[in-house]
């Protein structure tokens, strides 16, 4: 019987999330090593317990890598990849299923100066944190940050006008003196 890492995280995956990784790894951005597919391909028969004698690295290696199977730090390597994968799918669903998503978008508008759709996503954020029901800490860091990327936009808006003011302040003075 095979005892892994990765087993220890795919036996707490339910049905969906189980479908749900089977899609993550095969999305060719995320994952270009298609042992690391096959190898779940294996393993996923056996959800969730994950016990059946047939999850031994010998018989793991004969599916992988054929009749002659292969070295066991080969597959302890493939294992280990597919225990990567879960680690970052584990992230990434609880990266989506908090508020974070909004705010690194936000900020990225913000580092990029797209201001209109900077506006439009830090307003529609703070319809979303104000219709929370319960106002937790996250809550109060959500406000925070909503602050303190109004007040950055304000400031870098009020300085490029204040610059803008002064370039064409000294392109006249500059023009007017040029003709005398």
């Amino acid at each position: 019987m095979l005892n892994s890492k990765v087993t220890d995280i795919l036996k707490t995956f339910s049905d969906t999330e189980l479908k749900l990784f089977e899609e993550y790894l095969k999305s060719p951005f995320l994952n270009k090593n298609n042992r690391i597919i096959k190898l779940f391909d294996c393993l996923k028969p056996y959800h969730p317990g994950y016990n059946n004698e047939d999850l031994s690295k010998d018989k793991l290696s004969r599916k992988l890598f054929g009749k002659k199977g292969s070295k066991e730090t080969y597959l302890r390597n493939i294992l280990s990849d597919l225990n990567i994968m879960a680690e970052r799918f584990l992230s990434y669903l609880h990266y989506n299923s908090s508020n974070s998503t909004h705010t690194h978008l936000i900020s990225e508008l913000y580092l990029r100066g797209i201001g209109k759709h900077f506006n439009e996503k830090l307003d529609s954020f703070e319809k979303l944190i104000e219709g929370e029901k319960y106002k937790l800490a996250n809550y109060y860091e959500d406000k925070l940050f909503l602050t303190e990327m109004k007040l950055q936009f304000d400031l870098d808006k009020k300085l490029i006008e204040k610059s803008k003011k002064a370039e064409i302040e000294n392109k006249y003075n500059y023009f007017l003196l040029s003709i005398m």
